[in-house]
């Protein structure tokens, strides 16, 4: 009831004055002798490979899955003995165990990040630990990013050989094509030669044309307008050829 809580501290509030000052005496000591940490946070990102071959044409992927760099990152061989130097973990029992549990290295939640933190003394004491951590890392992908370097130059490679390929068969068909219009050019200048020559002996001698000359002049005729409709169609596909490599 309100009249015992009353009592209570009538009676007992020297006791409660007692310990609150006790409780911040101690907290005061505390606060003196304890020395101050810094705390240094990091979102790494894992490193990335700008082309890795034509089928992902210039689009980037990173190096290695954020999952994977965590567990590496949380193996206390991954870390290097400059590390644990700048970390100030050399003297330690177990130093690389106490650095992963230190740095407690996980995927930030909702992320493409890994997320890891330290305490030390000093501002520029933390960085440096965080930025040998960050060495680390680099060094751990430089096989995977000399192996995807190398791929990409060897893709390279094999598009360069296609493409002088390419370009060969392109020369060989402009080549077949430029004898095909030149062939067929010159046929249809001599059937139009031969056709001006019925038309003119046609028209010297109208009284004596016969039905066998009709029928030469309409079946040259017949082969001038072959022979132009078939110069059409070759010109045609190169112009669509030509287009088509632009296009390229």
């Amino acid at each position: 009831s309100l009249l015992d809580i009353y009592d209570f501290l009538r009676d007992g509030w020297i006791t409660l004055l007692g310990a609150s000052l006790l409780g911040a005496l101690i907290g005061l000591l505390v606060s003196f002798v304890m020395p101050i940490k810094y705390q240094a946070d990091a979102l790494i990102e894992s490193g990335q490979v700008g082309f890795l071959g034509l089928d992902q044409a210039v689009s980037s992927r990173p190096v290695e899955s954020l999952d994977v760099l965590t567990e590496k990152m949380r193996s206390p061989s991954f870390y290097s003995d400059q590390t644990l130097t700048e970390c100030r973990f050399e003297g330690k029992s177990n130093p690389r165990r106490e650095l992963v549990k230190e740095l407690s290295p996980a995927v930030a939640r909702n992320s493409n990040f890994v997320a890891l933190s330290f305490k030390a003394e000093s501002v520029d004491a933390a960085k440096k630990c965080i930025d040998n951590v960050l060495a680390d890392i680099v060094m751990s992908q430089q096989p995977k990013l000399r192996a995807a370097i190398e791929y990409t130059k060897s893709e390279i490679a094999n598009t360069q050989s296609q493409l002088e390929q390419i370009r060969t068969m392109l020369a060989e068909q402009e080549k077949d094509r430029d004898e095909s219009l030149d062939l067929a050019r010159a046929q249809l200048l001599a059937a139009r030669q031969e056709l001006k020559i019925l038309d003119q002996a046609q028209d010297v001698d109208k009284s004596a044309t016969d039905a066998m000359s009709i029928v030469q002049v309409l079946n040259k005729r017949s082969e001038v307008q072959e022979l132009e409709a078939m110069l059409v169609r070759l010109q045609t596909n190169f112009t669509e050829t030509q287009s088509d490599r632009n296009d390229q």
